[in-house]
């Protein structure tokens, strides 16, 4: 019996999300210069001319990656209530961030993505930019940067936090995230990952004032 339209839509879509997020972890673990389709072929156990059936090229297929990361970054940084003070917005971010890298999927789908976008910024000038119609905002590692940066800078302003660099406190966030989704990937059942309020008693504690 032939497929149905909408189990032909469906079909198209799991092909898609299957290559998606086997093209995430191929990239986050290789970085984008050092992966071929091949790579992400088997990652997927699918052929290189299907995935070539919906992605062209290496580069169209990255950009289409980019935008499923930016949704949902953008969706975990507009769930946060920035009406609270900064260092419970903060605390709030950092929570939600650590519990998606912390989800125990088989993939770390999560892990992969952060991974992939705090290192994204090392792999040189020539990585495919994405084209996001539906988001005004900047995407990825940058938008990150941006919020913790603010909140940061507003509790400084506030005397929540004390006075220093606060481009150092954000790269230090950053760097802590991009070593938690690390071990996550590479450590898998054996990841043991530190409470958040730890977490935030160590990275901010040169920031708070006693």
């Amino acid at each position: 019996m032939p497929r149905s339209k909408k189990q032909y839509q469906n079909m198209v879509a799991e092909r898609r999300d299957c290559i998606i997020k086997s093209a995430l972890r191929v990239f986050a673990l290789k970085g984008y210069n050092a992966t071929g389709m091949d790579d992400i072929s088997n990652e997927a156990k699918c052929s290189r001319t299907l995935i070539y059936h919906y992605y062209p090229t290496k580069e169209e297929l990255f950009r289409n990656l980019m935008r499923y990361v930016a949704n949902r970054i953008y969706a975990i940084t507009e769930s946060i209530d920035y009406n609270q003070t900064p260092d419970k917005s903060l605390k709030e971010l950092l929570t939600k961030v650590l519990d998606k890298i912390n989800n125990n999927s088989s993939n770390c789908e999560y892990a992969c993505m952060f991974y992939l976008i705090l290192n994204l910024h090392l792999q040189g000038e020539n990585i495919p930019k994405p084209k996001i119609k539906k988001i005004d905002a900047p995407i990825g590692r940058q938008r990150l940067y941006i919020i913790i940066n603010h909140l940061i800078e507003s509790g400084q302003k506030l005397k929540i936090f004390s006075k220093g660099e606060t481009k150092k406190f954000t790269i230090a966030i950053l760097a802590m995230l991009n070593g938690l989704a690390y071990n996550k990937i590479f450590l898998k059942e054996k990841y043991t990952y530190p409470d958040v309020s730890m977490i935030m008693k160590i990275i901010l504690k040169e920031v708070q004032l006693c």
